[in-house]
């Protein structure tokens, strides 16, 4: 939903308003009247081909994907909002019909909504924009990004974006933002004195890079990321809200992980390319619908009288936390996969802060901002993943040991041991209820305890280094386990 443009300078300043013109479609004139072309035979079909004529004139070239009317506006694809369409629609309402028919057009609820289905029907390419090209959309043209190089090309059509961002490019790559600029306090700022520094600050140029080019589709193994500060005063905030002035505020969604699994939220992801959320909470995740939200698989959302929408997700996903949340089917090593953990540890001096500074970066170096972004993206492609700092997967590996219950169950030496012998081996049911057993004395809740079929799974899997299944005629088996002081005996083994 828009903004007033009074709420955008109230809320977000006069630089933020600009922004929004800048990436804004043209106003023109709507026909009226005599102005109107004349309906070949006044039909619901007539009408929508009639409209499509005016549509164009106003904005441009149109297609309709998923439901969505969009039109070239010499810079990128705009969303033309069904109170637009309506409007046009809605001057028909009156206009004459040939000789030997009622004299004029007679609108009802049900015809104006037959009338725009058939225009989107009339508009549709489906598909269009599933491969946009690779790159970054700027005020004076596209940035045109391989492993090699930047060049800017002219804006396309069939560079297929939904977004132009509001600043120009110079052509200028930078590694290090310039001495004495609020980009280069910012991020020096927030890992100074960190013996990863280094490291931390070409992640987040990295970051940046994907947020512009579409990582999901980009890379072979996408990645979501959070932004994990425990401590207040890091500035992560102002990292986040650097990241949010970098795109145009319409290309951006701002759904937890844990609302993915919600089909009449999710949907807000479609045509968006990056998605960013403060302070995640605690809420338990569901497994598959995060990986598949992060990789870009097909999923299904549904936004309140609508149909349903089976859409790929193509935005970067940015969060920030000041505690990890645990994953309801367990953090699984296509969890792990996904997730990128960027430590913000330093709390900055009182004296060192800069209130709003992120917003600043955006507001009034935007120049820089994407002269770093560019490069980032340029060092992204070029290795094909992320660089991750030891730090970050050290993060990880903690996280999933605290929140994934099987992890911690199988590092407790107290009750089990994992040799690795595939001539130790354990029935299945004994093993299921040994991992119940700590669970409920360890006091998880039972959103954290796996299912057998989920818990079996996993092990069939191989995620787990040393164990493996075994099937025989009249059994189940787990290989490379022992049970501590277990009642059940083994199979076989000691």
């Amino acid at each position: 939903m828009g903004q007033d443009p009074n709420d955008i300078l109230r809320n977000d300043g006069a630089a933020a308003l600009r922004r929004q013109f800048d990436t804004s479609a043209r106003i023109v004139r709507l026909p009226q009247g005599n102005d109107l072309p004349a309906l070949k035979i006044g039909s619901d079909q007539d009408i929508a081909a009639q409209v499509r004529i005016l549509l164009e004139s106003i904005h441009g070239k149109m297609v309709a994907d998923s439901g969505i009317l969009y039109a070239w506006n010499q810079r990128f694809w705009g969303e033309i909002g069904q109170s637009d369409v309506y409007a046009v629609i809605k001057r028909f309402d009156g206009a004459a019909l040939p000789e030997g028919r009622c004299r004029t057009v007679r609108l009802s609820k049900s015809k104006l909504q037959s009338i725009e289905h058939l225009l989107y029907r009339l508009c549709e390419v489906p598909g269009f924009f599933d491969a946009p090209a690779k790159g970054i959309p700027c005020r004076n043209g596209f940035i045109v990004i391989d492993d090699e190089a930047a060049c800017l090309k002219p804006h396309d059509p069939d560079h297929r974006n939904r977004y132009v961002l509001a600043g120009d490019w110079t052509g200028e790559l930078l590694t290090e933002p310039p001495e004495g600029s609020e980009l280069r306090r910012l991020i020096t700022g927030c890992f100074r004195d960190d013996p990863e520094a280094d490291l931390k600050k070409a992640l987040l140029q990295e970051i940046a890079g994907g947020a512009l080019i579409g990582a999901t589709r980009s890379l072979a193994s996408p990645k979501a990321i959070i932004l994990l500060g425990e401590r207040a005063g890091n500035g992560k905030s102002q990292l986040i809200d650097m990241f949010r002035g970098l795109v145009p505020s319409h290309a951006i969604a701002a759904l937890s992980p844990a609302q993915f699994s919600d089909e009449r939220l999710v949907v807000a992801l479609f045509g968006k390319v990056l998605n960013m959320a403060d302070e995640i909470g605690d809420r338990a995740i569901g497994s598959e619908r995060f990986k598949a939200v992060v990789t870009g698989e097909p999923i299904t959302g549904r936004a309140v009288f609508k149909d349903g929408l089976t859409f790929r997700s193509q935005a970067l996903h940015v969060f920030s936390a000041n505690r990890l949340p645990a994953f309801r089917d367990g953090m699984d090593r296509g969890v792990r996969r996904r997730l990128i953990v960027l430590r913000c540890d330093r709390v900055i001096p009182e004296a060192d802060r800069v209130p709003g500074i992120g917003r600043i970066v955006a507001d009034f170096e935007l120049h820089l901002l994407l002269a770093w972004a560019v490069q980032g993206a340029l060092s992204l492609l070029r290795r094909g993943h992320f660089d991750e700092p030891p730090s970050s997967r050290d993060a990880l590996n903690d996280w999933a040991r605290i929140s994934d219950s099987m992890t911690e169950w199988l590092g407790d030496d107290d009750g089990l041991t994992v040799s690795g012998n595939t001539s130790d081996r354990v029935r299945i049911e004994a093993v299921y209820e040994c991992y119940r057993s700590w669970c409920v004395s360890m006091r998880i809740k039972d959103t954290g305890i796996l299912d057998r079929p989920k818990f079996v799974r996993r092990i069939k899997a191989g995620e787990f280094d040393g164990l493996s299944f075994i099937r025989k005629a009249n059994s189940k088996e787990v290989a490379g386990l022992w049970i501590n002081h277990s009642r059940v005996a083994p199979v076989s083994g000691k």
